[in-house]
Parts: structure tokens; sequence; C-alpha cells
């Protein structure tokens, strides 16, 4: 399952995994963009389930988790992985329907109710994947150059809200983004601690600097739009940090075919697959379990109700 995969690095995932005898869900709101990465999938010897959703809106997400839960019965398929890739950035403050930061609901809320909704169809073994981002990490100087201060997490219930620590980043959609992208880190973190690696492997994901993308929903125009999509692109391949959305799709392919043998699971990989450490924040376990469990409490008062129940610990 692959959420976000009309555009950026999620429309090269799908067709990345695709292959004789693989089904994709494809997870996105627009069902016209679905329907063209559906065929790309299919050329790719694969076959594509699009299920039309947004991600803005967590009882949706629970709906289309039912969704894939029932077709994947009746196709007598189990899950051999989640990719959570959506994701939104912008540069002023926006709500969702429910009066809830949208960014911080799209990136991190609904990535964690959609995963918890298909924990019941996961694979034994299965591997589900967040992607983070090093704008989390106050110290990047790449994403500093950007404009990011790091995350500001107060707690999930401020952070939904909107409200996130002072002294962060000028330009104010920037903290949601880094706030939502160190919780992603975590999410993966604390469920790995909780759920035996031969029943789940969860991974984190930063593909680095990826210009060229949709992220920041058009909100940056003139010469600014023109070098991302046109400039920087050409110069991603020198410079340390930075990708493409093929080569990250790339190493999201390898990652969830590799992963079961070859990382720890809870491991925060940076953009060519390799571990890294993150900030001093992401490497919290205590923290990790706080954003699990909080994250658990919020969807819970929403009734976005958590299925979630680890069947082993995989750590003391």
């Amino acid at each position: 399952m692959v959420t976000g995969c009309t555009s950026g690095i999620g429309r090269r995932i799908a067709p990345a995994l695709a292959g004789p005898g693989v089904t994709v869900f494809l997870v996105a709101r627009d069902r016209a963009r679905l329907d063209a990465v559906a065929s790309e999938v299919a050329r790719a010897r694969g076959s594509a389930i699009p299920i039309v959703v947004d991600l803005g809106d967590l009882s949706a997400v629970t709906r289309a988790a039912r969704e894939m839960v029932v077709q994947a019965k009746k196709s007598g398929l189990r899950l051999a992985g989640i990719v959570n890739n959506a994701g939104m950035q912008h540069r002023r403050p926006s709500k969702t329907a429910d009066g809830l930061d949208l960014t911080y609901t799209v990136n991190h809320l609904s990535a964690f109710a959609l995963t918890d909704a298909l924990m019941p169809a996961l694979a034994p073994g299965a591997v589900v994947l967040f992607t983070g981002s090093g704008t989390e990490d106050p110290d990047l100087a790449n994403a500093a150059a950007f404009g990011f201060r790091g995350a500001r997490f107060l707690s999930v219930a401020e952070c939904a809200r909107g409200s996130f620590a002072p002294g962060g980043s000028s330009v104010p959609g920037l903290d949601a983004y880094a706030t939502s992208k160190l919780c992603n880190i975590l999410t993966a973190r604390g469920l790995a601690r909780e759920t035996a690696p031969e029943r789940v492997r969860f991974v984190a994901f930063d593909p680095g600097l990826v210009p060229g993308t949709g992220l920041a929903h058009g909100e940056v125009g003139g010469f600014l739009k023109f070098a991302w999509h046109h400039i920087l692109p050409l110069l991603a391949p020198f410079k340390k940090g930075w990708s493409s959305p093929a080569r990250a799709a790339g190493v999201v392919a390898r990652l969830l075919r590799e992963a079961p043998g070859r990382i720890e699971s809870g491991t925060y990989v940076d953009d060519g697959g390799l571990p890294q450490p993150g900030s001093t924040a992401a490497r919290d376990d205590a923290l990790a379990a706080r954003v699990v469990s909080e994250t658990r409490a919020f969807l819970e008062s929403l009734e976005v109700r958590p299925r979630t129940v680890a069947p082993t610990a995989a750590a003391s």
C-alpha cells in the first residue's frame, strides 16, 4: 500500500514495487490521477487497486483502511508492506474541516491511523515505512538554509491544533512540517519497540532534499518555483543529501524487499538506505513511546479508534 502515489516520489514508488503477482493499493484523493498510476503499475506487470481518500479527513482514512482490509480478504491477499509516503508542506498554517492543522494531520495523524487500522491485514514479516525528513533536526544545515529550525514538539494534541514550541521558523508552516516528520520517525521507533520484528518491522526513511516535487503545493511562486522545478533537480546528483523521485523510490523498494533481513526494526535511514542517527529527539525512546501513546489517545478522542495490539513485546 502506497499513499501519496500520484506525484513526486510516490508516483515512482508504485511502479517500482510492481511486478508479476504483486498487487499495489494506491491511495490518493484524485481518481483520474490514481487511474494513470494504475496504468503504470499494469505496464510493470503488476495489479493495482485505487483507493480514493482525502488524508486530511481522519474518518475517511479509517473507512479507506476498512475497505482495503475487505478487498484484501476477498482477494486472498496479505499486505507485505505499507509505504506512508504522502506529505504536504504549507508555508502558512492551514486547517482541516475539523479544525486540525492540515500538515500535521496528513503527515502524522493519518499515517498513524492508516497503519494502525491495517495491522490485521499485514502478513508476518511485513515492513511499514514512514517517510521522515532531516528538517526535524535543528542542527541540519541543509534544512536551515530553507528556513527550518527543527521540530517544535509540545504534545500530539497541541501540535494537532497547530500549536508548536516557540523559537521556531519565521515561516510558521515549516514548524508543522518539521514536527510532523519527527513524529513519523518516532512512530517507527515506538511501534518497533512494542511489536515483535517477526510480526512487523518498522522503518523511517529520510529521502533527503528532493527538488522538483509538488510538496509545497504551489505556495512558492516566481523564480523560486521555477528554480525548484527546473534548476535544482539538475544540481541534485552533485549535492550531498539531495536526491530525485526516481532514486528515492528505488531506495524505498529496496527497503521493503530487504528490511526483514538487513535492517533492525525501528531504524531511521538516510537517502541511500543506510542507518543514520537523526536529532537527539529522534533517538529518544521515551519520547517515541509518548508520541505513540498520545497519538492513540488523541485519535481515540476523535473516535478514530486505534486497533493496534502489540502481539509480542520487542523490547523490555
